[in-house]
């Protein structure tokens, strides 16, 4: 199957390719950055609020489907909201149109659960009202919205959101950090490592679960909602430190009270093993592990 993934030197994106090569697929990237070297897939240089450009990546690979994960993460949207919209708004128009000139079969594209806002209803499913607390939110309600006008206008390309919450693992270096700092400080052997001790749990969806939701979308059935809730592990950070000090026994961790973000964390996943054949499986602890595998540290702890 012929796929163009937007933002494909992503931390998300890059999974995703692996995944999709071994699976015999056929990958090419659309992103203003190249891949890695050590990533086997075509890279075509552009950028997504370029119509034109877009347009004629599309026409010219033509592909069957569009994985369109390019956007610019809360922290940069908070501090340039206009940046914010351009990219995931005016991006996201720009994507699903081309899709839509080009003969794309299907656009799977990434909302977020910051499209949710915390305490605003006891709906905690796909069909939670949208109700975003910061511009990130905003720009990611925007393109379900618009991907529901377009599917209502008729044509053949369908769109399939899917709606994170946090994704977690090795090398992630983008967005919002608190937690994956922390995780960093404890494999990069700090003997002290400061935590952020929220007052409330929150999701924990391993990269590679969410990068197999994506690769189980591309031949799942017609969707049925604007976006499925993709949610991993609720736990509290708490359980994460517990986890990280058996594995680093020499490790202080150091507690600094903090607020989580304003998002609907306690969100759940309703249809999406039903209708797509797949939901996060990997527990907090085990993605802990994988992480500390993959980033090749030796621990003391059992």
């Amino acid at each position: 199957m012929k796929i163009l993934v937007t933002g494909g030197s992503g931390f998300l994106a890059r999974q995703f390719i692996e995944l999709a090569n071994r699976g015999a697929h056929e990958v090419v990237s659309y992103d203003i950055v190249a891949l890695p070297t050590n990533i086997p897939a075509k890279s075509i240089l552009g950028d997504i609020t370029d119509h034109q450009a877009v347009l004629s990546a599309f026409q010219s690979y033509r592909p069957g489907i569009v994985v369109h994960l390019a956007a610019v993460l809360t922290d940069v949207c908070a501090a340039n909201p206009e940046l914010g919209t351009r990219v995931n708004c005016v991006g996201a128009a720009n994507v699903f149109q081309a899709a839509r000139e080009s003969g794309v079969r299907r656009v799977i594209y990434a909302s977020s659960v910051a499209v949710f806002t915390a305490g605003t209803s006891n709906v905690k499913g796909d069909d939670r009202p949208i109700m975003p607390a910061n511009v990130y939110g905003a720009t990611k309600a925007y393109g379900e919205q618009l991907a529901t006008a377009l599917s209502q206008q008729g044509g053949d390309t369908e769109y399939l959101g899917l709606r994170f919450g946090w994704i977690y693992g090795a090398a992630r270096d983008r967005g919002w950090r608190d937690l994956q700092q922390m995780v960093d400080d404890f494999l990069s052997g700090k003997a002290e490592v400061r935590f952020p001790n929220y007052g409330a749990p929150n999701d924990w969806t391993f990269v590679t679960d969410a990068a197999r939701t994506i690769l189980h979308c591309l031949t799942s059935m017609t969707p049925t909602v604007a976006a499925y809730n993709v949610s991993g592990d609720y736990r509290h950070v708490r359980d994460a430190v517990r986890h990280l000090l058996r594995r680093f026994p020499g490790t202080r961790a150091i507690p600094v009270d903090m607020v989580l973000p304003p998002s609907a964390w306690e969100f759940q996943c309703d249809r999406l093993e039903k209708e797509v054949g797949y939901r996060p499986m990997t527990g907090l602890e085990e993605g802990l592990d994988q992480m500390i595998r993959k980033m090749g540290r030796s621990c003391d702890g059992d």
